[in-house]
């Protein structure tokens, strides 16, 4: 950036990382200073940095402010390797938006599962309780014997799925 050369809302939004509405916004309540050039707004590299080290933390302010001002003279001087990284990053956040829907369908089928499970100790458990009291209702005389041989000819019936 040359010395003297005045930035755009665009420019100053991107820097913020917040929308030119907000740059215009920030103008009216007088947070930011600017200046008016054919009836357009134009902010002076100083005020912006004023502004971002009043803003942010001193330490974070001063990375911001010099990062900031690497990126806008790398693309000034119309270098890519930035352009290139910023494809980086939208390519890692796609992944890492890919393997979220990924654990997210993962615990759906263990959520699932869990409910086959539950289902299943279910039917387990009615199968028991009519055992039960399928033997209780017989007569009391009746030997160990034909009680076992009666629950082996009930139960694989109560035990099937459906």
């Amino acid at each position: 950036m040359q010395e003297g050369e005045l930035l755009d809302v665009q420019t100053v939004a991107a820097r913020l990382n917040v929308n030119p509405r907000t740059v215009l916004r920030m103008v009216g309540r007088e947070e930011l200073p600017a200046i008016r050039v054919a009836r357009r707004l134009r902010f002076r590299p100083d005020d912006l940095e004023t502004y971002l080290q009043t803003h942010l933390s001193n330490s974070a302010s001063s990375e911001y402010v010099q990062s900031e001002h690497f990126l806008h003279e790398q693309q000034h001087f119309g270098l890519t390797g930035i352009q290139s990284q910023g494809g980086r990053f939208k390519k890692e956040f796609v992944q890492l938006g890919l393997e979220k829907q990924r654990l997210e369908l993962e615990q759906k089928k263990l959520e699932l599962q869990k409910q086959q499970l539950d289902l299943h100790t279910r039917r387990i458990d009615h199968a028991l309780e009519t055992a039960d009291r399928l033997v209780n209702m017989l007569p009391p005389e009746v030997d160990t014997a034909t009680k076992v041989t009666l629950l082996q000819t009930l139960l694989p019936g109560l035990l099937l799925p459906g």
